[in-house]
């Protein structure tokens, strides 16, 4: 129990000390001395006792009197219960893991700053050093601004922050729980922020599992690991994102632009203003485009389309566009078909209906 309430300090507290007197929330460290939280309308006061020995602030710029040094965590927490953040998901009530870290980073801190006019002189140790903190500050610090202020919706929810929480995110990787569509949406924003801060000299690779609450968290980690290693091992260009499973892998410009910005727009666009069209039809395309290699499928889908093609003229030539499009993307080529896949998957996820409490 005093472990657990200290990690809710760590969360939530803006400050830290090192004394040689013990607090009642405090934790015993070597040496005789003590590390507790303190309130945030008295740093100036607990900097001055004769008994503080450090001062630590978290994620403030706090400097002073030679004792403050700052330090920078990813501390963002929407809920700490996994049922919670199931239940505040768009759709389908799952949660998600997303992890992800920097690609080819070994490479980076040994050649990146090879010059030919300097060789092997322009890697420095204060280079090295610089690029290291400033990896570790996007990950520790920059990460919370990500969190807090989401820019891509696969559907606008009304909210203004994610519903997820920081696991772990520090130095070059980050391990998220979160609302399924969060975690989506948030891995987006991660790669569009990464590319800003290093001006895409640097790209970043992650993989995104899907989960029922009950899940072990272990096994969610060690499954996602799974995903985050196909991402980058599909092929020697990395700078991409696993999907739920290892077949639906993509970059990230394929994935904002041909997944969701192409396909999941048009799937989207069409089903939201059909009333005619219900789940039952998305599943039966979903059969046939994922059995596509099966010839008779190929047959069973023109069928389907045509046979349920309107009677009213307007209605009818949006139907036939719409018909048109996934009817060329599902035998275009595999990754066509795949991107058509997965952005039926993400509409089916986001409109499926609240599970009953029950089965919760």
């Amino acid at each position: 129990d005093f472990l657990k309430a200290l990690s809710n300090d760590i969360v939530r507290a803006k400050y830290f000390v090192v004394s040689n007197a013990e607090d009642q929330k405090s934790l015993i460290l070597p040496n005789g001395r003590f590390v507790y939280p303190v309130s945030e309308d008295k740093p100036i006061e607990t900097i001055k006792s004769d008994n503080v020995v450090r001062f630590y602030s978290k994620n403030k710029m706090y400097t002073g009197l030679g004792l403050a040094t700052k330090l920078w965590m990813a501390d963002y927490v929407s809920s700490g219960d996994f049922a919670e953040l199931a239940k505040s998901a768009v759709g389908i009530e799952r949660i998600a893991v997303l992890r992800a870290d920097v690609d080819d980073l070994g490479r980076a801190f040994v050649s990146g700053f090879k010059h030919d006019k300097f060789g092997e002189k322009y890697i420095t140790l204060s280079r090295t050093a610089t690029l290291s903190r400033q990896l570790s500050l996007f990950f520790k610090y920059h990460m919370n601004y990500i969190l807090k202020n989401p820019q891509f919706r696969l559907k606008d929810n009304g909210k203004t922050a994610r519903n997820a929480t920081v696991v772990y995110s520090g130095g070059d990787d980050m391990f998220i729980v979160g609302s399924w569509n969060d975690c989506l949406e948030l891995a987006i924003d991660v790669s569009d922020a990464f590319a800003k801060y290093t001006q895409k000299t640097l790209s970043i690779s992650a993989g995104l599992g899907m989960f029922e609450h009950s899940y072990p968290i272990a096994r969610m980690a060690y499954e996602t690991g799974g995903l985050e290693s196909r991402a980058k091992n599909v092929d020697e260009k990395k700078d991409k994102i696993a999907l739920f499973d290892e077949e639906q892998v993509y970059h990230w410009d394929e994935l904002k632009n041909k997944v969701i910005g192409e396909k999941f727009s048009v799937i989207k666009n069409f089903f939201d203003n059909s009333s005619d069209r219900g789940k039952a039809f998305i599943y039966k395309l979903l059969d046939y485009i994922r059995n596509i290699d099966e010839k008779i499928n190929i047959a069973r889908l023109a069928y389907l389309l045509a046979r349920l093609e309107p009677d009213k003229k307007d209605e009818k030539e949006k139907y036939s566009e719409f018909t048109k499009k996934i009817y060329a993307w599902a035998l275009e080529s595999d990754e066509s078909r795949n991107q058509l896949k997965t952005a039926l998957y993400l509409y089916v996820y986001l409109e499926r209906e609240k599970e009953a409490k029950s089965n919760v």
